[in-house]
Parts: C-alpha cells; sequence; structure tokens
C-alpha cells in the first residue's frame, strides 16, 4: 500500500504495529524498515530472521508491503 506521511506519520505505524525491527536502511532521503508483527502471518527469511513487513518513507509517502515490497519505490 502507499500513503501520504512524513517521518512523524512513519514511526507512529511502525510502533502501532508492535514492529520487532530487524534493520532499517537509509539511503539519501528514504528510510526503509524491515521487521516482524504478529498481525500479519506471511514471512521471509532475511539473514536469518523472520520479515513480513517492509516500510518506507520516500519522497513524502509511505509505501509498505508484506511479507516485502517488491518493486521499487
Amino acid at each position: 500500500g502507499k500513503i501520504v506521511g512524513d517521518k512523524k506519520k512513519y514511526f507512529e505505524i511502525i510502533d502501532n504495529l508492535n514492529l520487532k525491527n530487524i534493520y532499517t536502511e537509509r539511503v539519501d532521503n528514504i528510510i526503509a524498515t524491515y521487521g516482524y508483527s504478529c498481525r500479519f502471518g506471511d514471512f521471509r527469511y532475511v539473514d536469518n530472521c523472520k520479515v513480513n513487513i517492509q516500510i518506507v518513507l520516500s519522497n513524502g509517502y509511505i509505501i509498505f508491503g508484506s511479507p516485502m515490497i517488491y518493486g521499487s519505490y
């Protein structure tokens, strides 16, 4: 999915999902967080850790996918 949002909203979503943050990447103005939430069933292993949601903040949008974002953002 994709919604309009800022850094504050991005971290509110992460908190509301009770996301176990596996890792966060920052490149230029993009923040990408990979994590695990018990609210989602399907998952993938990334570096031997369960990941079932990816959330990205880019250019005023929050993009999210479960278990991952497939394609570009």
